[in-house]
């Protein structure tokens, strides 16, 4: 299924051709869909777009769906248009009315605001959710939604997750999908880690920094090896004929006495400075090297490379990448 089967592109291109049927509608014949994907609109944008309205007009029609009550329509795209004519005094707007099956329907919808400044990221999550569920998998979600795969599956992972990511996304101020894809990985392997990190940056907004890099942290502080411990204090145990165990009392042995080596002098002759032992002359002092850092851990993301040093955490990204292939 493409985007343009039933998106906004094909609804451009049947206006531009004058084969759609636009017409004008009273204002409260028509009611917001309560499944629309945006659940904000920002109220100053809102009274700039009804200024605009009230000087120049609904330029753009709105789409819309025949309700279940008589003469009734539902919003499929132009929710904030409708309001903001309400706001400038209007009492009709220009619409096209279409009928949408279902998948269609959802798919317009988060086509219209997915890349519309006030479409949160959890306004994503949750429309490729419900997208996903509606198109049986996350690869036709993509491409019904005309997303790549990685787009999808960051957004999915997150929507995975779920309560604890969500509160995240809403109260940590998050708009880093990649840093809050990792997080969510993160807290899906390490639950009680996780809640701790985002209690701490919702609590402290002054020392967050970097979320990818604190994350990246995350993962090298919980994923590395642990040093196997050798207790000093445990007494050895031997098993007797009878089956049983007792402890056995350790052998103490006498420290032998240390001999001192004793070497006796030999006379060196002096060597002039300009010639070796071995008849060569002296080579001269390495310079000193830029040593490079030892990486001890390494993850591999969709779009970066992490690399942990004993000091720091190294994120490259594709552009980064790009540059280190081209000087190979």
């Amino acid at each position: 299924m493409k985007q343009d089967d039933f998106g906004l592109g094909s609804l451009a291109a049947e206006l531009e051709a004058d084969t759609t049927v636009i017409a004008e509608l009273l204002l409260h014949q028509i009611s917001p869909d309560p499944e629309q994907p945006r659940k904000s609109i920002d109220p100053e944008k809102l009274q700039q777009l009804a200024d605009s309205i009230k000087a120049q007009g609904v330029i753009q029609p709105i789409v819309v769906r025949n309700g279940n009550a008589f003469d009734s329509y539902i919003i499929v795209a132009g929710e904030r248009r409708w309001r903001a004519a309400q706001i400038a005094g209007l009492n009709t707007i220009p619409a096209v009315v279409r009928e949408f099956e279902q998948t269609a329907l959802a798919a317009a919808q988060i086509i219209e605001n997915i890349d519309r400044e006030g479409f949160t990221l959890l306004d994503e999550v949750r429309a490729v959710m419900k997208m996903c569920e509606l198109c049986g998998s996350a690869k036709s979600a993509g491409e019904a939604l005309g997303k790549p795969k990685a787009w999808i599956s960051q957004r999915v992972k997150i929507g995975t997750v779920g309560g604890i990511i969500e509160t995240f996304i809403e109260e940590g101020d998050s708009t880093d999908v990649m840093g809050t894809y990792q997080l969510a990985r993160f807290t899906e392997k390490h639950l009680e880690e996780g809640k701790q990190f985002i209690e701490n940056w919702i609590q402290h907004p002054e020392s967050r920094g970097s979320l990818r890099e604190k994350v990246a942290e995350l993962f090298f502080q919980m994923d590395r090896p642990k040093p196997a411990s050798a207790n000093q204090d445990e007494t050895p145990v031997s098993a007797t004929n009878s089956g049983s165990t007792e402890a056995v009392t350790p052998v103490q042995t006498e420290p032998k006495p240390a001999v001192a080596n004793v070497v006796a002098p030999v006379e060196h002759k002096p060597v002039p400075a300009s010639v070796q032992q071995d008849g060569s002359k002296p080579k001269a002092a390495p310079k000193a090297e830029h040593k490079p850092e030892n990486v001890v851990n390494f993850r591999v993301g969709d779009e970066e490379i992490f690399l942990q040093t004993p000091t720091r955490t190294i994120v490259l990204n594709k552009a980064m990448l790009k540059v280190i292939h081209d000087q190979l």
